[in-house]
């Protein structure tokens, strides 16, 4: 059977949403619901009768059409309840060499680890711990710098509670927020995807609150399948001097020890960052991104000339 592109009026979104459920390796940032929202003019590709599917997220820059990653969807690619082929991944690497006058960058997932010929590949990585056995035996493989902060924190007298969208938004915007500069539509789209994740029943939002009862740090986490994503953390001034994103992460460690579940921290390509989550015991488990250009004419000189 040949892939089909289909736009997305015409995908059947129930068969969709099976085949990312049952996936070999099922991330929820390929559900129909999450892509209508981080982006609402998705396309796909799919193979067979949804045995297979490749979600297509569209961007308009300079008003050029781009399948592009969108926001807070690390990683996409192919999905599939099956072990996947490099013969399959030449089809669909072939399927996106065929739209023609795109610029194509997307993330793939872990699972995706083939060559794709006529792009280029850059590898990634992304550090997942495994929380199959006992805490006791999880809390051996923290380094001396998170088994010291725990115990920094544990002085502070911090508690664990429910945050809002807007405590963990407003945090990040007071610390984080002011170096990196965000748009006010990333906020707005961060704090949509909060609420329907919650409705979906897939998004828990913690806050870590002193004896005062003033967050101190928090986090934003996806459950979905094996996976426990940690999709947005935030910490105050305050909070990150004295170990308050130590005693969450900690806690979801604790309480899903001895599970078949991952934590998935999200990355990261920033050292210092990576160092942080890989003194967990986490293990780095890469993935690809890959590009092509097959904008034409106008469009191409265009995106090379604003890409400089």
């Amino acid at each position: 059977m040949p892939i089909k592109y289909i736009p997305n009026n015409e995908i059947d979104f129930l068969r969709w949403d099976t085949c990312i459920a049952q996936s070999l390796l099922a991330l929820p940032y390929a559900q129909s619901w999450y892509l209508d929202i981080v982006s609402p003019e998705w396309d796909a590709l799919v193979y067979d009768d949804y045995e297979a599917v490749m979600p297509l997220p569209i961007t308009k820059k300079w008003h050029i059409k781009q399948y592009f990653p969108p926001f807070f969807a690390q990683q996409l690619g192919i999905f599939s309840p099956y072990l996947l082929q490099q013969s399959l991944i030449n089809e669909f690497a072939h399927a996106l060499q065929q739209c023609a006058n795109v610029y194509i960058h997307q993330q793939l997932n872990a699972s995706n680890d083939f060559v794709w010929q006529g792009f280029s590949q850059e590898q990634r990585t992304n550090y997942k711990l495994p929380l199959q056995k006992k805490y006791a035996t999880l809390y051996q493989k923290f380094n001396s710098n998170v088994k010291r902060n725990l115990k920094k924190a544990q002085q502070n007298d911090f508690y664990i509670h429910d945050a809002t969208p807007s405590q963990l938004i407003k945090m990040y915007q007071d610390t984080k927020g002011k170096t990196l500069q965000h748009s006010e539509s990333y906020y707005s789209l961060l704090e949509k995807l909060m609420y329907q994740s919650r409705h979906h029943k897939q998004g828990v939002l913690y806050g870590v609150y002193n004896k005062y009862n003033d967050i101190e740090a928090g986090g934003f986490f996806l459950y979905y399948g094996k996976q426990i994503i940690n999709l947005f953390p935030a910490s105050s001034a305050y909070g990150r001097s004295s170990g308050a994103m130590f005693v969450l992460i900690n806690e979801i460690i604790t309480q899903q020890a001895q599970t078949d579940q991952f934590l998935d921290f999200e990355g990261s390509m920033v050292a210092s960052v990576a160092r942080f989550y890989q003194s967990w015991g986490a293990q780095n488990q890469a993935y690809w991104s890959i590009r092509r250009n097959n904008l034409k004419g106008w469009r191409k000189f265009i995106y090379q000339l604003k890409s400089r």
